[in-house]
């Protein structure tokens, strides 16, 4: 698999080494871009599970995708129990509500009183005119 032969009278050239310029800082922006999405992110946990199982260590590996060796451990887990379905989004409920819902529908109610008695013109954000 290495280099394809030069054809006859040609000179091997290795090939040019491209430069990318203040690549930190783009290494950084790429990275952020990757995290923005759900899909990117699964395909960046691809790409980590497909190079370990090449043979490449967790940490090698964490390092080249600016990861931690600990979530490439777990991509690698997930792989290992539940196929491509492990390296897939989990759900993210966030913090629990404090307030039950009616606390909420007394705080809606307040607010909408003192939106009336402002004399706002136009209805409290979130809602639409129909």
């Amino acid at each position: 698999m290495g280099q394809p032969e030069p054809a006859a009278g040609r000179i091997a050239r290795p090939p040019k080494r491209l430069t990318i310029t203040d690549a930190a800082s783009i290494a950084l922006g790429l990275q952020d871009e990757i995290r923005r999405s759900e899909e990117s992110r699964y395909d960046h946990r691809l790409h980590g599970v497909l190079l370990v199982a090449q043979g490449m260590s967790c940490s090698e590996v964490a390092g080249l995708l600016g990861d931690a060796p600990r979530s490439v451990e777990n991509w690698v887990r997930r792989f290992e129990k539940s196929g491509l379905a492990g390296l897939r989004e989990g759900e993210h409920p966030g913090r629990p509500q404090r307030l039950n819902p009616e606390q909420v529908t007394k705080i809606n109610r307040i607010l909408r009183q003192n939106a009336a008695r402002c004399r706002f013109e136009s209805e409290p954000m979130g809602r639409q005119e129909s």
